[in-house]
């Protein structure tokens, strides 16, 4: 068995349109220590991330607090959603949830993410055997991994990740795939 924590990034600077050099907030900054904290125990042997800033910056305080090189790949970016600003979260991503052929003008669309990011863990998964493993990635593509691995997977689920800054999922494989999904929100009191 092997265990993959995905962490979601921490807060970012909603006024930077660019998403791949979106940086953290200063509250981002500090609550990257959080995930620094959580994962310092669990025996992590590799780091990967999506190549976007926010993503790189929320898991390299522990990569490097642990000397672990972050391997980024591309697949692991965010939702391509064109170069139009969201206002309203809600609305737009229940047109995505409830239809996963859906994709905003020249983005793509949640089937497109998720087969990316399903093909790119079970590779990740199978090339490092035994191992445990960290994922850093964004709120959509972690949901349409989530609602993969798990058919109760709902709307609200979906949307309790998108606001949800940072969380880590704890997914444990064996050969046959999935085994168990734990969510760990590290703002909340234990």
């Amino acid at each position: 068995m092997r265990s993959v924590y995905f962490v979601r990034h921490s807060q970012a600077d909603s006024s930077i349109n660019d998403q791949r050099t979106r940086p953290l907030t200063k509250k981002g900054m500090h609550d990257r220590q959080l995930v620094t904290h959580y994962l310092k125990d669990k025996g992590i042997d590799t780091v990967y991330s999506s190549p976007y800033k926010r993503a790189i910056d929320t898991i390299s305080d522990f990569a490097s607090a642990n000397n672990l090189p972050i391997e980024t790949l591309e697949d692991f970016r965010g939702l391509r959603v064109d170069s139009a600003w969201i206002d309203n979260y809600r609305s737009f991503f229940e047109k995505y949830w409830f239809d996963f052929s859906y994709s905003y003008l020249d983005g793509e669309n949640f089937s497109e993410l998720k087969t990316r990011n399903i093909a790119l863990i079970e590779h990740i998964v199978k090339k490092n055997r035994g191992k445990n493993i960290v994922i850093s990635t964004h709120s959509v593509s972690l949901a349409v991994i989530m609602n993969y691995y798990d058919s109760t997977f709902c709307f609200e689920d979906f949307m309790f990740v998108v606001n949800t800054e940072p969380l880590i999922v704890k997914m444990d494989f064996n050969d046959n795939g999935c085994i168990s999904i734990e969510k760990n929100n590290l703002l909340e009191p234990e």
